[in-house]
């Protein structure tokens, strides 16, 4: 009886579908050991940074974040800003964070957001039009409990 089962299961075996195979993601092109030069507007954010107790325009900062309270999750932070000039600034990061910059507690809309030059080690860029005054720059939903940061002008 088993030969006879055999011989009926071979037929079928031969039609079904062969196995799904997947071809995994092609990896990410590894940066050069030595980083490319960063266009004039973005020299800066390759100075040794500071430890941000507050941000300084052009400064580039490490910036520690303290872990939020849900829903938030994740890493955030504040620090204070003073903006000499009307003008247009940018929030250049190391890694992943919403970026909020605030005026008296009030939350300014963006002007622009970008990424930075591949193998930069610049994650994110958040524009905002801002006149002269103080501000808070504040990180939210972070990955991590440390950021790189830099606030410039455009």
């Amino acid at each position: 009886m088993l030969p006879l089962l055999l011989s009926l299961a071979a037929p079928l075996a031969a039609t079904a579908a062969p196995a799904p195979t997947t071809t995994p993601a092609p990896a990410a092109a590894a940066c050069p050991a030595v980083p490319a030069p960063l266009p004039a507007d973005l020299a800066a954010w390759r100075a040794a940074p500071t430890r941000a107790g507050s941000l300084r325009l052009g400064q580039p900062a490490t910036m520690a974040l303290t872990a939020m309270a849900e829903p938030e999750a994740g890493y955030g932070g504040n620090r204070p800003l003073i903006v000499p000039q009307t003008g247009t600034y940018r929030v250049l990061l190391s890694d992943a964070a919403w970026i909020d910059v605030l005026a008296a507690g009030v939350t300014l809309q963006s002007s622009g957001h970008t990424h930075g030059p591949a193998c930069s080690g610049i994650r994110k860029i958040v524009s905002f039009q801002l006149p002269a005054g103080r501000y808070t720059v504040r990180l939210r939903k972070s990955p991590v409990a440390q950021v790189r940061i830099l606030v410039a002008p455009e």
